[in-house]
């Protein structure tokens, strides 16, 4: 049996399961699309050959990446396996298109896949997966996110993120522009000039709204604004980005590396966040960074309702890419989920784990681990 860290020309596939896992929030979070008191997950394992398994999820929002966790359960078991069991899982590329051809889209499922196999030619190699990517084991600084509602509440949430050891908070805003004000304006109040606040609308505003609201929130010195308008408008992103002076983000509109050129091409963001469940993986991820670093733009590490293992992956990434100069994932610290090691939080700060491949362990009592 190979061990950690043997060479690894005869590794093979030989087996690719999907679970469903739960992951509940300590309490319910409230962005303009609505609000969510948990989510369920799938983990992905991939086994070899030579003993060495990979792990990955997928955790998907349906209303962002159409799948349902029953889907990609029955895509990742009924579909992928058998198109991957005999490869060698080095053979990322080769694997990814395949893949790609078989199923459109998915690409929750398709970050999981991948995923599981960068942990796999990791501990094959005896290295993280950042070594992997070119990077290095370095601190991530995250923001944390402040869902919708009453601002006085809110303001008390970034208090206590602040002395917590935080120094972004990122505010939910997209409702009523008048309601999103007040939030923004306790929160400033609450945590005064030195720290930096982002708004997030998940395409809650039209563009008439979205520049009202964000005319009136720069004098509150905010960091940036993200996806203020739905996101196949980019020609109203680009008239936003023309008519105020704070930068605009985009999520929603970009999914793939083609998304990003479009974006990059009309000229309709200062900043991507990319996201792995939303991208299709960390390779995807880092050809949309490299589409934003050649156009100047800065780009953000982010994430949904994601467990450590895949917010492990997403750290991997960005201590890996110039371009990815934010992180927005602090997940985890909403939700109570089944990593016993993984990324370790103190405060704002993100470290990685130890070891090979993505360095994450899980809790034991998962029985389909065995």
């Amino acid at each position: 049996m190979m061990t950690e860290g043997a060479h690894s020309n005869g590794v093979k596939i030989t087996d690719v399961r999907a679970h469903p896992f739960d992951i509940p929030l300590t309490e319910p979070f409230t962005i303009s699309a609505g609000s969510i008191t948990s989510t369920r997950g799938v983990l992905v394992v991939v086994d070899t050959s030579t003993g060495l398994r990979g792990l990955g999820e997928a955790t998907p929002v349906y209303e962002l990446t159409g799948e349902f966790p029953t889907g990609i359960i029955h895509v990742v078991n009924e579909i992928f396996r058998p198109l991957m069991i005999g490869k060698n899982p080095f053979r990322l590329e080769d694997i990814a298109d395949t893949l790609d051809k078989a199923v459109l889209h998915n690409t929750s499922a398709k970050a999981a896949v991948e995923m599981a196999l960068y942990d796999v030619i990791g501990k094959a190699l005896g290295v993280a997966v950042y070594d992997l990517l070119g990077g290095e084991n370095k601190t991530v600084i995250t923001d944390i996110s402040l869902g919708i509602g009453n601002p006085a509440k809110v303001a008390k949430l970034a208090s206590e993120a602040i002395s917590k050891g935080f120094t972004l908070v990122k505010v939910k805003v997209g409702g009523n522009p008048a309601d999103d004000l007040e939030r923004v304006k306790a929160v400033r109040e609450a945590v005064g000039p030195s720290y930096e606040i982002k708004v997030d609308a998940n395409q809650g505003w039209t563009v008439r709204a979205a520049l009202r609201a964000i005319r009136a929130l720069e004098k509150y010195e905010i960091q940036l604004v993200e996806q203020p308008i739905a996101a196949w408008n980019l020609n109203g992103l680009v008239e936003i980005r023309r008519k105020v002076e704070v930068p605009i983000m985009v999520d929603e509109s970009v999914f793939s590396p083609q998304d990003a050129h479009k974006v990059v091409a009309l000229g309709a963001a200062d900043m991507i966040n990319i996201k792995l469940m939303k991208c299709g993986g960390i390779s995807r991820g880092k050809r949309i960074a490299a589409i934003a670093e050649a156009a100047g733009l800065e780009c953000m590490i982010g994430s949904m309702y994601e467990s450590r293992l895949s917010l492990t992956a997403a750290a991997h990434l960005a201590t890996s890419t110039r371009a990815i100069t934010m992180a927005d994932i602090d997940a985890a610290l909403l939700s109570r989920d089944p990593v016993d090691e993984g990324i370790l939080f103190e405060g704002g700060r993100v470290r990685l784990p130890g070891g090979p491949g993505l360095g994450v362990t899980l809790k034991s009592e998962l029985p389909y681990l065995e």
